[in-house]
């Protein structure tokens, strides 16, 4: 109040459209396709105050060096394409996932440089570890946006982000939620874990461990053992199982605290310099069954929300459905367990001789990328009993008001994948673009998205091919 009169900033109103397309792999134009149902889901995408996407792909022009633990397919799309996230509404872009390390420290940035060069703000990878957490942010008319980008999946080797020191410039990477893993069994059967790391030597090789790298390892004890895992092929690499006694075979996950806490600092940051906070986090794993969300991702969510996080958004499972979860309120912001693939088009120019290797491809040197997606997408019809869960998806759009979540829309999709027998002749012009799901196919998403919601109580309703979420009370 000034002089008796208020000034009415719209920012002040607390009200938002934000729409999030979950993991996107962009190898090829979007732009040329003329459909009207894909240029009507294009234009309601673009209505959106605010468009969010995983960028599971690197925009570069292969300057940088191949990495030989990697994370699939070595992704490399023109950084022209950048372009088309434009034209197709994307307004911000999440980087941390387990591609981000493909090519290496160069590949890191050369994919942020041409990020940058086009204008799309990204988070989730950096020069080093700050630079990887920080949120990006983003000024719309109504409200500063802030994300924060995270993977809990990545390769073992140099793609973690690493903090410079007064001697050297740290490691360029990705923002990374380590996890810790504690497997429960009956007591019959950690005795027999402890007589097969006996016999096997691998006792030795823990006492070796602690003396040499690892002198907090812990102690083990009648109701607690670590087993250790060796792999010296083709560098001697070490792992601990965890193992605990109890009444039943379960599976504990929990955040590494170190990650967790950096992660929260920054959350509390970007909440102080922004009025909405995302958090989007990749992550291949799962918990009891494949549609269930891990432990240590409720954990982070539900703490990420407490410092602030106004949106959790989580993406890169690949199980059926591409992928999707269910979705949860926690204190009246969104937690989406998971968003399916949007864009899953994949094909790259090169591929390196590791790939080749990798899918049993003998003769590395002479074969070509085809040679490579033809193996690796045959390999997945292997798994393919041709249903729709194997390339239906979803995206996501959201209305807030007065900064509360009012309403959800699940917009069902398809995404031809060549992984799928039923799509493996289609044009190259179908494969991986989304298109809107009608009919059968758009009731069979919602139905399982609903399906796996229902254990935090959400209700979904279905009107005109769109699953609705009404949280206006």
């Amino acid at each position: 109040m000034y002089g008796g009169f208020m000034y009415h900033y719209e920012s002040d109103q607390g009200n938002l459209n934000i729409a999030l397309l979950g993991d996107c792999i962009l190898t090829r134009k979007l732009s040329v396709f003329r459909e009207s149902r894909y240029l009507e889901m294009v234009n309601s995408i673009r209505k959106n105050d605010l468009v969010l996407a995983n960028s599971e792909m690197l925009f570069h022009e292969y300057e940088g060096t191949p990495a030989w633990d990697h994370g699939g397919t070595h992704m490399a799309s023109d950084p022209n394409n950048i372009s088309e996230l434009h034209w197709l509404g994307v307004s911000m872009i999440s980087c941390a996932n387990n591609h981000a390390n493909d090519y290496g420290p160069r590949g890191v940035l050369d994919n942020i440089s041409n990020l940058d060069k086009f204008n799309m703000p990204h988070a989730g990878t950096g020069r080093h570890l700050t630079e990887a957490t920080s949120p990006t942010y983003l000024d719309t008319p109504r409200g500063r946006i802030a994300l924060i980008s995270v993977t809990a999946t990545l390769p073992a080797n140099g793609s973690y982000a690493g903090e410079p020191t007064s001697l050297d410039r740290g490691r360029p990477g990705a923002n990374v939620l380590r996890h810790n893993i504690q497997y429960v069994v009956p007591k019959q059967d950690l005795y027999a874990l402890q007589k097969i790391s006996e016999g096997l030597g691998f006792e030795k090789g823990k006492k070796r461990l602690v003396v040499s790298r690892n002198p907090g390892l812990r102690t083990d004890d009648e109701n607690n053992f670590q087993f250790l895992n060796t792999n010296f092929a083709p560098y001697p690499k070490f792992e601990f199982s965890n193992f605990t006694v109890g009444d039943e075979y379960k599976v504990i996950t929990t955040p590494n605290v170190e990650d967790l806490n950096r992660n929260i600092k920054w959350i509390e940051n970007a909440k102080h310099f922004a009025d909405w906070v995302i958090v989007s986090i990749h992550v291949h794993d799962c918990g009891k069954e494949e549609t269930d969300s891990p432990d240590f991702v409720k954990e982070f969510a539900h703490k990420a929300i407490d410092a602030g996080t106004d949106i959790f958004v989580s993406h890169g499972s690949h199980h059926s459905y591409q992928g999707s979860r269910g979705i949860e309120l926690y204190n009246g912001k969104p937690i989406f367990h998971g968003l399916g693939g949007f864009i899953t088009q994949s094909s790259v120019k090169w591929s390196p001789w590791d790939a080749y290797q990798r899918y049993g491809i003998t003769d590395q040197i002479n074969s070509t990328p085809s040679e490579f997606e033809t193996r690796r997408s045959s390999i997945g019809r292997e798994y393919d009993v041709d249903r729709i869960g194997m390339h239906g998806s979803s995206y996501v759009s959201m209305q807030w008001e007065r900064k509360e979540c009012v309403k959800i829309l699940i917009h069902p999709v398809t995404t031809s994948s060549q992984n799928v027998s039923i799509f493996k002749d289609r044009s190259r012009g179908t494969q991986g673009r989304p298109m809107p799901a009608q009919g059968e196919i758009a009731d069979d998403i919602i139905n399982r998205i609903a399906e796996m919601s229902s254990e935090f109580d959400i209700s979904i309703a279905k009107e005109n091919d769109i699953g609705v979420i009404n949280l206006n009370k």
